[in-house]
């Protein structure tokens, strides 16, 4: 597993940038249709099903990171972030849904024919949903003072 100083010491590792609604709310709409395209791919394909399941997931937890203003393009630094400095918000169990998915994806992706239980698939298909539900209420109700707050604390990391 990554940890956080490695993270900041990668280039494409974490970054504070200005916090970006706009963007956040582009990554909440990639989200929802992710969910689109998992339900779509139900039975019929389970490699994009699973890969737009863990996808929804990430660019839910992506929209709420951009919102606050930190920027990473590695996904398990991602999670580290969220498992660090979100905790307030994401339950253990999320973070363990996120993680999860990200491990199946990556089976599935990367290990052509890797054989997948339905029971996997259908479990990462109900995470996925209820993690975009729950980051859309994260993000209404992130105020000025908790994100300038979870900065300074990421700030103090470093």
């Amino acid at each position: 597993m990554v940890s956080l100083k490695w993270c900041s010491n990668q280039s494409k590792g974490f970054r504070l940038v200005e916090p970006n609604k706009n963007m956040s709310e582009g990554y909440m709409e990639l989200a929802k249709s992710s969910i689109g395209t998992m339900n779509r791919e139900k039975g019929k394909n389970n490699v994009f099903s699973i890969s737009a399941g863990y996808y929804s997931m990430y660019y839910a937890l992506y929209g709420v990171m951009i919102n606050i203003g930190i920027k990473c393009e590695i996904h398990a630094c991602s999670i580290k972030f969220m498992e660090n400095f979100l905790d307030e918000f994401y339950s253990k169990e999320d973070m363990e849904n996120i993680y999860s998915a990200f491990k199946l994806r990556n089976s599935v992706q990367y290990y052509v024919g890797t054989i997948i239980e339905d029971t996997q698939i259908k479990i990462l298909q109900n995470n996925a949903q209820d993690f975009v539900s729950k980051s859309m209420k994260i993000l209404m109700s992130l105020n000025e003072t908790k994100i300038i707050e979870i900065r300074d604390k990421f700030a103090d990391t470093k």
